[in-house]
């Protein structure tokens, strides 16, 4: 089950990561619904993602790493999507940044 329903409750601009939609008020988000920080790790206790969440959309800045540790991709997202320059990381270096649709 998905979280509620977007409500918005005042205009906000888009391209601002930092201007996330008030979709309801911090007591009412589901128990079901991921909202904030969150860090996943590996079965074998590596840490593979982390970034937040804002009412089940990943939102905000994010960081993805390989099983062994070294760096994969960081950038950021708006509410689900990939937003603005992203970062990508073969054998520890970066080697492609890609602007995203959206941006």
């Amino acid at each position: 089950m998905f979280c509620a329903e977007i409500r918005l409750s005042r205009k906000h601009d888009p391209t601002n990561l930092n201007d996330a939609p008030d979709l309801l008020d911090a007591n009412e988000v589901p128990a079901n619904c991921r909202h904030g920080r969150v860090i996943f790790w590996s079965a074998e206790g590596v840490k593979i993602a982390c970034g937040d969440f804002h009412r089940n959309y990943r939102h905000g800045k994010w960081r993805f790493w390989n099983a062994d540790g070294t760096g994969l991709a960081s950038g950021k997202f708006y509410l689900g999507q990939r937003h603005g320059m992203w970062i990508e990381w073969r054998n520890g270096k970066p080697t492609q940044i890609r602007r995203s649709s959206r941006s």
